[in-house]
């Protein structure tokens, strides 16, 4: 394995860790919509990763939480079913900030992994 391929990996790695973060934020920002059914809803997106070719990480797909809406009854709401329901997202905060810190750390040490080859390269120069 070159440090080329080291490079790449870390890249990747980071790449796939950013989006995660994105989708998070996503995630955080849409929390409070109400829409007036549960296909409506906003659900909470998480990114599916496999390992590629390289050996590195990539984003295969984006999926939407299987977790039901939140059923909220609320008859004077303009978007209200006939039964004065509005549904909420199904954002989870805890799930949201568990997956915005430890995408945070991963890509840390990844940075950190650039860093280091980063330094060993320029050791190898000077001697």
């Amino acid at each position: 394995m070159g440090l080329g391929n080291v490079f790449n990996i870390a890249g990747s790695a980071m790449n796939a860790e950013s989006t995660r973060i994105n989708l998070s934020a996503s995630n955080i920002a849409n929390k409070n919509n109400i829409a007036g059914s549960d296909d409506e809803a906003y659900k909470s997106m998480k990114p599916l990763f496999r390992l590629d070719k390289n050996g590195g990480v990539e984003v295969v797909n984006i999926v939407e939480s299987a977790r039901p809406s939140k059923v909220i009854n609320y008859p004077s709401h303009p978007l209200a079913d006939k039964d004065g329901n509005v549904y909420g997202s199904n954002v989870v905060d805890e799930d949201e900030m568990a997956d915005v810190t430890s995408a945070t750390k991963s890509y840390e040490l990844n940075a950190e992994v650039l860093n280091s080859i980063k330094q060993l390269m320029i050791k190898t120069i000077q001697f």
